[in-house]
């Protein structure tokens, strides 16, 4: 943390989306978060004994590791006004699981998602547009010494 400031990580995401009929259009991404570059995310976490604290120059980050991430979606036209939606998340834990003081960590950490599924719909109503989504986050559990 330079001074207290958390800068964002760099990230870099591509994909391909192909249509197997007029209608349907299928989309997958694979991405790269460069937590490991930036203080903030790739330091240790606090250490009593080292005082490093949060937000201090060079101070405790949450141990973090650059991740992947991939995602598929796919959009159904099921009408020329009604679009079905459906896509799956799966990102890279971002933090090495033998690190010991991670459960502690955790307390703290910016919530992580592994992986998720959206839902969604788009209705044309003339010149507006309703949309809809719903996202499910899927339960995973960190576990550890602490």
């Amino acid at each position: 943390t330079p001074h207290g400031k958390a800068n964002l990580p760099a990230t870099f995401f591509g994909g391909i989306a192909v249509k197997p009929f007029v209608q349907t259009t299928i989309a997958l991404d694979i991405g790269r978060i460069y937590n490991g570059n930036v203080n903030t995310f790739s330091n240790l976490p606090f250490d009593i004994l080292k005082q490093n604290n949060h937000g201090a120059s060079n101070g405790a980050g949450f141990a973090w590791e650059s991740s992947t991430v991939y995602k598929i979606g796919i959009a159904q036209e099921i009408a020329d006004s009604f679009v079905l939606r459906a896509g799956y998340n799966y990102g890279q834990l971002p933090w090495d699981t033998k690190i010991d003081d991670v459960v502690l960590s955790a307390l703290f950490l910016p919530t992580t998602i592994r992986h998720h599924l959206t839902l969604g719909a788009s209705l044309e109503l003339g010149a507006q547009i309703l949309n809809a989504a719903f996202m499910y986050g899927f339960k995973h559990s960190i576990q550890g010494p602490i």
